[in-house]
């Protein structure tokens, strides 16, 4: 899938001279006349590069990265300056702001593409380093007792789930009630990352009891409910009972709808269609290609290259590993139409 690229430069000519270079050679590009529009337009789309100006009126470059850098979700994203000449102190100011390189007036298109493909490649390589390593720390004989960190992270989220719920007037203002929303939330993602990494340290030793659950429908529901988007699911097909450890697949269904609540179009609803050992999950995105079978495997994460997704990339892995265990089996992939489906097979009970 195309990399994608937002181009920041008030010069209108040469904005369009360079989105039609960088789109020709196959990239995405959403381009900017100011360093404000970027950053308004930043927390709507996703960005794999950004190549701006350095020289622009309002807010120039040094500025603008400055402020992108600030935001967590974007701290790694790799930025190309453009300049009409680097003098030694401007190169090394925008290096430690976190600039990867720089590009001098006028541009050439060779220049530009081949700086644009090194950036791309080495943030794919580095991404793929991390991976391993932390595959490899976690395999490790050390085996690192995340449970242990789990356990004061526990007295955190239980405090900033009493400020949440008991907050007033004395508080303070409507944006720090927020900030503290936001505190829980990310100490919740922090948790369940923590809980899978912990549950795929054990996943060899599983060996948990099956049973029958009696309808495939209302097991369904139970986490709908629980995650408040019932009016986003539709049901089709018929219901049915299957074998399968309760706990597990409940992690499974809890694992299918967070991804599908992520990723999909705002406001979209996802279909659910059930069949006697069968259960398909589809939801409408604008994240990943048209016709793509997903390779689900440990600290994997779909188009890793391009995208930076929140979290390990464990869900799908041990979803699949607990089917499989019973007897059943999950697939993902996208559709002609880019929709996002998981097909899931069932143990049904005999």
């Amino acid at each position: 899938m195309a990399a994608k690229i937002l181009l920041v430069e008030d010069e209108a000519e040469l904005r369009e001279n360079l989105s039609e270079i960088l789109e020709i050679n196959g990239f995405e590009v959403q381009a900017c006349g100011s360093a404000a529009s970027a950053l308004e337009m930043l927390p709507h789309t996703d960005v794999d590069l950004i190549i701006s100006d350095v020289m622009m009126p309002g807010m120039d470059g040094y500025e603008f990265l400055e402020k992108v850098r600030s935001q967590s979700d974007l701290v790694n994203v790799p930025f190309i300056f453009l300049t009409a000449r680097v003098a030694k102190e401007d190169a090394r100011k925008g290096m430690l702001g976190g600039a990867e390189d720089y590009l001098t007036k006028p541009i050439y298109e060779e220049d530009l593409i081949a700086a644009v493909n090194a950036i791309i490649r080495r943030r794919s390589e580095r991404m793929q380093w991390l991976d391993k390593k932390i595959y490899s720390i976690v395999h490790s004989e050390r085996n690192i007792k995340y449970h242990e960190l789990r356990t004061p992270l526990f007295g955190i989220l239980s405090i900033l789930d009493y400020l949440v719920q008991t907050a007033s007037e004395e508080m303070g203002s409507p944006e720090n009630k927020e900030l503290l929303k936001m505190a829980l939330k990310s100490a919740e993602r922090l948790n369940r990352s923590l809980t899978k990494i912990t549950l795929f340290q054990e996943v060899s030793q599983t060996n948990a009891p099956l049973e029958i659950i009696r309808s495939l429908k209302e097991s369904i529901e139970e986490t709908v409910n629980k995650l408040e988007i019932s009016p986003r699911v539709r049901f089709f097909g018929s219901d049915s009972s299957f074998r399968m450890n309760a706990e597990q697949w409940q992690f499974v269904v809890t694992e299918l709808f967070e991804n599908a609540l992520k990723f999909s179009v705002a406001d979209s609803n996802i279909s659910i269609f059930l069949d006697a050992g069968l259960l398909t999950m589809k939801n409408k995105q604008n994240y990943l290609p048209e016709n793509l079978a997903v390779e689900i495997k440990p600290f994997t994460q779909i188009n890793r290259e391009y995208f930076e997704q929140q979290g390990l990339g464990l869900g799908l892995f041990l979803s699949q590993h607990y089917l499989r265990s019973c007897g059943g089996d999950l697939a993902a992939y996208t559709d002609s139409k880019g929709d996002f489906i998981v097909e899931i097979r069932l143990n049904p009970e005999i």
